[in-house]
């Protein structure tokens, strides 16, 4: 199949997905080619890369009814692989504003490493220029055998998620020494949303104890606690303001206190004007060996 053909097909197949709007969802169509200077090849490019970029999530999307960006492509690429070929180029002009709004986001650079992408943000790259930070990708993000962590490695580590996390804490002067405090950037999308452009709280729950967690697993790694499971005794919250989607959150965790085998410890998420959206205490207890 040659380029324009592609280009046909994939026009056809959105055109056959707007009139099913009614089974997938409610769609409020506009016109994605508003903007002075569009073309439908440049739409058209911008589709077929978001869908290249969702692959590894196609056959769970391609058996949703949902209106979600993801799933639309999928169905666009399925109605096309069957092989429909009457062009219709007037449904080009036609998709919901939401979706429009989607391929207008400010991404992560795909195939750019997620330092990268945070220090091309001013106000995160002033907290990474400091040459006692370490950066390090969070453990929480690799894929384990065990399945541990795979609410952050996998669940939430999607474009539609959380694409975006990386980590970083002040060097310790001399080796054993405990790190009182971690930070690290999300870059949060609407697939983890509770209400409209605003994240779920227990995702905000979610991301606060992780970070904590992640202070535990450094101090661990480092020698400034012993070298043993922790987990989450319990966690206090409280939810300031919304967290807003899509953006940039920074979010901190500092060691209060360490006796025996209890780590107290806060949390917070802060916005790029540093304001306080949510705050979290909590007691993590290490755990005993097991006989």
């Amino acid at each position: 199949m040659d380029a324009a053909a592609a280009v046909a097909v994939a026009a056809s197949g959105l055109f056959l997905f707007s009139t099913r709007a009614n089974i997938w969802g409610r769609v409020n169509h506009t016109n994605i080619l508003a903007k002075k200077g569009s073309s439908i090849d440049y739409r058209l490019h911008r589709i077929l890369h978001f869908q290249q970029q969702r692959s590894l999530h196609r056959h769970s999307a391609l058996h949703s009814m949902s209106v979600r960006i993801s799933r639309n492509i999928s169905a666009v690429s399925r109605i096309a692989r069957r092989g429909f070929s009457s062009p219709r180029p007037q449904a080009i002009k036609h998709a919901s504003s939401w979706f429009k709004s989607k391929m207008e986001v400010n991404r992560p650079p795909p195939g750019d490493s997620n330092y990268e992408y945070f220090k091309s943000i001013p106000w995160c790259n002033e907290h990474l220029q400091d040459p006692k930070v370490v950066v390090e990708t969070p453990i929480c993000r690799v894929r384990k055998p065990s399945t541990e962590d795979e609410l952050f490695a996998t669940t939430l580590s999607t474009e539609r998620t959380i694409p975006a996390f990386l980590m970083f804490y002040e060097r310790p002067s001399k080796p054993g020494e405990r790190v009182d405090e971690v930070k690290a950037f999300l870059r949060l999308e609407e697939g983890i949303n509770g209400f409209p452009n605003t994240s779920h709280g227990g995702i905000v729950i979610a991301i606060l104890d992780e970070i904590m967690g992640l202070l535990g697993q450094v101090n661990r790694k480092l020698g400034g606690v012993p070298d043993k499971d922790q987990m989450t005794a319990f966690l206090n919250t409280k939810f300031l303001q919304p967290v807003i989607t899509p953006g940039v959150i920074l979010v901190t965790g500092r060691l209060q206190k360490f006796e025996g085998r209890k780590l107290f410890m806060e949390s917070a998420i802060w916005d790029k004007d540093s304001n306080k959206l949510a705050q979290g205490e909590a007691l993590f207890v290490i755990l005993k060996p097991k006989i």
